[in-house]
């Protein structure tokens, strides 16, 4: 009797999935067609939360920390590099109180979780992480050293889970808290003499989706969000001497704004542009033969090829 009641409870919970899933394919369908400016908007207060960056000292991280300064935020920036941090200071200047910078190693295990102590002691609890910081050498597999394989890949996503084991426990115990991990379109297509980086953000993309799932699992998804950017190439110094074929690059400016808005948002996914969202499911579609030709029609072949980096 017991187990009829727990198959009938199994099934009832998969019938109402059925319908959520045809809900929001639904929906999904009809706001296609809505514009965007015609889209209401519902963002968050983050007036005084604790939101921690890293990689906050240049780049898209930098014009980050700008924008939640703004928003009455405190902010939390974690770097490697000192210049880029008392830069970003000079920048900041009139929220010296509200605007908190820690030089750390994200390559280094135990330096992320004593840190992740002091901001706790110094600051408070983090109520938003943005896993920002990336490094991207633009080599051939073969002209890779070993010790810009195991960078790339620290940096990139194994700093993330050091990260996020340090400050998911207070989240789970205030019952709130966000996760946004900046990933990269790199992460759903591969690209010549970017193998190290796009498997890093590949790795990235699968860990931030099975934490939502994690996090769903534990019924905690409501109170806990994840977001997931994955943003084509941007006009920042890492990416310098790089083109984009024929998908137009983004200006650091732009992303830093569209991130923020959904972070706001609490969106789930971000991708940029919004069109190639669906880039993964028509390269399954495609014959297997038919992805090199694709791969070159659309640049790919020299989109490295003057790369310079920062």
């Amino acid at each position: 009797m017991a187990q009829e009641m727990k198959m009938t409870k199994k099934t009832s919970n998969r019938f109402k999935s059925f319908l959520f899933i045809l809900y929001h394919v639904f929906k999904n369908f009809i706001l296609f067609f809505v514009p965007n400016r015609l889209m209401p908007k519902n963002f968050k207060n983050v007036n005084d939360q604790c939101i921690l960056i890293t990689g906050g000292g240049s780049g898209i991280g930098q014009l980050m920390v700008m924008k939640f300064l703004k928003l009455g935020a405190k902010v939390i920036i974690w770097d490697v590099n000192v210049d880029n941090l008392d830069r970003t200071r000079q920048m900041a200047k009139g929220y010296d109180e509200k605007l908190f910078c820690y030089r750390i190693d994200l390559c280094q295990k135990d330096s992320i979780y004593e840190t992740a102590k002091q901001v706790q002691n110094d600051v408070g609890p983090v109520d938003i992480l943005i896993n920002n910081a990336g490094v991207v050498t633009g080599k051939n597999i073969l002209d890779l050293s070993d010790e810009q394989i195991q960078r790339t890949m620290n940096v990139n996503v194994i700093s993330h889970f050091f990260t996020i084991r340090a400050f998911l426990p207070r989240m789970i115990e205030r019952k709130s808290g966000h996760i946004v991990t900046i990933a990269s379109l790199a992460g759903e297509l591969g690209v010549a003499l970017l193998t190290d980086y796009c498997a890093s953000k590949f790795a990235a993309i699968g860990m931030e989706q099975s934490l939502h799932f994690e996090l769903a699992k534990a019924n905690l998804d409501s109170q806990i969000k994840t977001t997931i950017v994955k943003p084509w190439l941007i006009t920042t110094g890492m990416f310098s001497g790089a083109h984009s074929g024929l998908i137009p690059m983004f200006s650091p400016e732009y992303v830093a704004q569209k991130i923020v808005e959904a972070i706001l948002l609490e969106k789930s996914v971000l991708v940029l542009p919004w069109y190639l969202e669906y880039m993964g499911i028509l390269l399954k579609i495609f014959p297997s033969k038919c992805l090199i030709p694709i791969y070159d029609f659309l640049g790919g072949f020299e989109s490295m090829d003057n790369f310079t980096g920062r």
